[in-house]
């Protein structure tokens, strides 16, 4: 597989080093990505995005949420999350239902059909996570998923993982 190694860039400056290796870096996980994306759309029949995905993940955890909280979990707005909510509804992955008190208040939770989804969902991913990650030790898997989280925050990208369930 190509890549960077210490004799490509011996005569290079660190600069140029850096650099080399930060675009190695995002050209791997845009494949990665697009990788997910190709196998998550195979399961439920088209693709999704990641924060269809997140909704998908965080309802299958909890149970049903109020949409503001739902909104809060996978970091986007609440007109966001409205039109995610709307797209998962008429795909038959998710319901709504009004708050029995107060009527400006949506739960949402998922189908039968969503949940049957995110099982899918969930075991693809687990078949790939043992291919990808089979060989790489405990202690390397921690400090790529720090590093990970780090790199979301420089772009402003947080998903809540610290919901219940």
């Amino acid at each position: 597989m190509p890549g960077i190694t210490p004799s490509s860039t011996a005569a290079a400056s660190p600069t140029v080093v850096r650099a080399e290796i930060e675009l190695e870096i995002l050209r791997g996980v845009y494949g990665l990505a697009m990788h997910l994306g190709h196998e998550m759309a195979k399961i439920v029949g088209h693709r999704r995005d990641q924060f269809e995905i997140y909704a998908l993940t965080a309802l299958a955890r909890t149970g049903s949420l109020k949409q503001a909280r739902l909104a809060e979990i996978i970091g986007r707005s609440s007109v966001f999350t409205s039109r995610l909510v709307d797209q998962l509804e008429r795909d038959g992955l998710v319901e709504r239902s009004e708050h029995p008190f107060d009527r400006r208040v949506n739960r949402v939770r998922l189908t039968p059909a969503g949940v049957e989804a995110y099982e899918r969902m969930k075991l693809r991913a687990s078949e790939l996570s043992d291919t990808l990650f089979h060989d790489v030790p405990d202690d390397r898997l921690v400090q790529l998923a720090q590093a990970m989280r780090g790199l979301s925050v420089n772009i402003g990208f947080r998903v809540d993982l610290d919901f219940p369930g």
